[in-house]
């Protein structure tokens, strides 16, 4: 089954992406992925505990420029914290317990080192303008995140873990 560690942008800068023309978001609405993996879901509970285990502090990013990843996303890239940085590690690890065996190959393409946060905005091929600044420079701070699954085509949320501030 697959799982996905994520957390959202606040209503401000959700809103100010949303009024921007060509605007095309993945089915999972407005998010950045912090992992993304397989796991037979008898794993889930421990999965769950573990995560619930992890300290973290409040984060803040800030949207950076648009770049193309992946296979046709057109992406607005975030900075990336420190405690953004220990808070994916830690995931990374908490997942790596309980995930599918091709869990090593996805985490040395997009973890670690090649973690680059962002929130997918559209579909590279859209007409949207990337000489816009408008998005550009906008801060948020972070102070939670999520943890969902797919059934039946469909993301459902499992669990919210909050900061500890």
């Amino acid at each position: 089954m697959k799982y996905l560690a994520y957390f959202r942008p606040n209503e401000r800068l959700h809103d100010l992406i949303l009024k921007q023309d060509k605007i095309i978001l993945p089915s999972m609405g407005l998010h950045s992925t912090v992992c993304f993996f397989q796991m037979e879901p008898e794993h889930e509970s421990s999965l769950v505990a573990d995560l619930s285990a992890l300290e973290f502090h409040p984060f803040k990013i800030e949207t950076q420029r648009f770049d193309d990843f992946d296979s046709g996303a057109l992406v607005l890239r975030l900075s990336k914290s420190e405690e953004l940085s220990r808070l994916h590690k830690g995931i990374v690890e908490a997942v790596g317990k309980y995930a599918a065996p091709d869990f090593q190959k996805i985490a040395e393409q997009y973890f670690g080192d090649n973690y680059h946060p962002h929130f997918t905005i559209s579909e590279s091929s859209s007409r949207f303008d990337r000489s816009s600044t408008v998005l550009l420079g906008v801060s948020d701070e972070i102070k939670g995140y999520h943890l969902a699954k797919k059934v039946e085509g469909k993301w459902k949320g499992i669990k919210a873990f909050y900061s500890v501030a």
